[in-house]
Formats: C-alpha cells, sequence, structure tokens
C-alpha cells in the first residue's frame, strides 16, 4: 500500500494537504505524502502506531525522519508514542506544517501554495544527518527503547524499518515497513494494546447517563475534608509553584456550617457522610 501511495505521490502533480482538525496515523502519513501541509489552529497531528503495538503502514516511517530528522523523529515516536498529539505550534517547528492559516483562508491558501516542487518527501535529504552520524542515533534509540518499553518488541522494530530507509534507501524501507506492519497488526501485543485502547474509550460511555444528553453542573464551590497538599509537596508529588496556586484557592474552616452550599464535598473516610447527609439535606 505504502509503494501504491509513493507511485501516485511521485507524480509531477504538485499536491498540497489541507488539514483541519485531527491528522492521526494514515491521515498525517498521507497528510506527509504531500509536497507541502497547510493546516489551521484547530489541527493536531500525530501518529499513535507505537501507541497500539503497530508501526506507521503509508510510509510515514519513512517520510517522518526526511521531514523533520532523524533525531527528532525517533524522539517523536519512541518518547511521546503516550502523547501523539502535537499541536499547530509543535507542527509548524517541526516541519510536518508549512503554514497555518484560518478555516476560512485555508483552502485559498492551499491552491496558491501548489506549484511543481523538484523534490518529493520521499526522497528529501536536507534534515537527514550524515550515515555515522545516523547509525548512532540508532544506537542511541534502540538503548531507549529497552529502557522505555523492555518487554515490548514494536518500538526496535520501528528503529529497524527506519534504518532499512537511511542505509539502503527509502523504497528499500517502504518494503520493510509493509514486510514488519503485516506482521505486528497480527501480534497478541497489538491485540492487547487495541483491546486497552478501546476499553478505555467505552469507559467514557456510560449508557442511561452519556446518552442522555445531560448538561454537567457548573461547580462553583468544592469542600475537601483533610487534604494535606503539603504531604503532597515533602514527597514531590505537587511543586512548589502548584502548591502555593492551590492553597491560594483554599478557605480553611473548623466547622461544617460552610459546607451548607458548596456543589460536592471530598473525603476519603465513609465516617463522615452521616454527618453530611444530616447538614446537607435536612
Amino acid at each position: 500500500m505504502a509503494v501504491l501511495w509513493d507511485l501516485s505521490f511521485a507524480s509531477r502533480k504538485p499536491l498540497v494537504a489541507a488539514i483541519d482538525g485531527h491528522a492521526l496515523g494514515g491521515g498525517l502519513e498521507i497528510g506527509m505524502c504531500c509536497h507541502a501541509r497547510i493546516s489551521t489552529p484547530n489541527a493536531q497531528l500525530g501518529l499513535p502506531e507505537l501507541h497500539l503495538g503497530i508501526i506507521p503502514g503509508f510510509g510515514g516511517t519513512q517520510r517522518l525522519p526526511r521531514l523533520v530528522g532523524l533525531a527528532k523523529s525517533l524522539e517523536m515516536m519512541l518518547v511521546r508514542c503516550n502523547s501523539p498529539l502535537y499541536s499547530r505550534e509543535e507542527a509548524l517547528d517541526l516541519g510536518l506544517v508549512d503554514a497555518i492559516v484560518s478555516p476560512n483562508q485555508l483552502l485559498d491558501t492551499t491552491w496558491e501554495r501548489k506549484r511543481p516542487w523538484n523534490i518529493a518527501s520521499l526522497h528529501r535529504i536536507d534534515k537527514i544527518e550524515s550515515l555515522d552520524e545516523a547509525k548512532e542515533i540508532l544506537k542511541l534509540a534502540r538503548a531507549q527503547a529497552l529502557t522505555i518499553a523492555p518487554n515490548l518488541y514494536h518500538p526496535l522494530a520501528y528503529i529497524d524499518v527506519v534504518e532499512e530507509g537511511i542505509v539502503f534507501g527509502p523504497r528499500a524501507g517502504l518494503i520493510k515497513e509493509y514486510e514488519t506492519f503485516e506482521v505486528l497488526v497480527r501480534s497478541d501485543t497489538c491485540k492487547a494494546l487495541l483491546h486497552i485502547f478501546f476499553a478505555q474509550r467505552g469507559t467514557m460511555k456510560v449508557p442511561g447517563v452519556t446518552d442522555l444528553g445531560l448538561v454537567p453542573r457548573h461547580v462553583k464551590k468544592v469542600a475537601i475534608l483533610g487534604a494535606n497538599l503539603q504531604c503532597r509537596v515533602n514527597k514531590g508529588k505537587l511543586s512548589r509553584e502548584k502548591f502555593e496556586k492551590a492553597i491560594s484557592l483554599l478557605k480553611g474552616t473548623l466547622d461544617y456550617e460552610s459546607f451548607r452550599d458548596v456543589d460536592m464535598v471530598i473525603e476519603v473516610s465513609a465516617a463522615i457522610f452521616s454527618v453530611l447527609e444530616i447538614l446537607l439535606f435536612f
């Protein structure tokens, strides 16, 4: 499939991708096939494949390093695989997009940007490090992958595919990408991570609640019983700056009288519930 995309986008016709909203996975890979990418401020781009136990399968393993550089592409895929979305500013700085315009200017700007580029994204080399540097970067990336996910194979497989394209050329990389993707997509790891992915999103849909169109209550005042923010600071779980900001929003009290007009009460102990029920409902 990636080879077919390459043949299509290697034509002499100038192609510009207009991106509005989310361009994830294959959507971003199609955009990377184009000679240029124009996005709106609402656009978010990312390649979440490693989070799902696979690798990009539409040529992303070869085009991403050539658009943003090998070192940056490996950082994007390996370090940020659990948070793969990139804002418009990040995408512009990285080179994933060439310009950011308002939605009503998107199509006009896209038409204006089309011109006969000489080099397709697959064959760019201006951001690729030298072969010796690339081999060192790939070596460090493998060590990092083993540290981040010592029991997972697909991050290392991704690095192998990238290396194939760096050493033997992008078309060799595309072939290895296809072969590797076909193996990974059938793996138990992929099936398990996909199950987790859909299960997590399933928790956001509660029958009888989320399907009724209920409007969330606007919370203005919350009571917290026994909050120990200082303890969190001592353990290093809360920065001093955030601690000071949280403290500035709090008002201490030694009785329950001020609880009468709160929208929510947070307390880890069930022993206090009977007292609050009497105060709030009677």
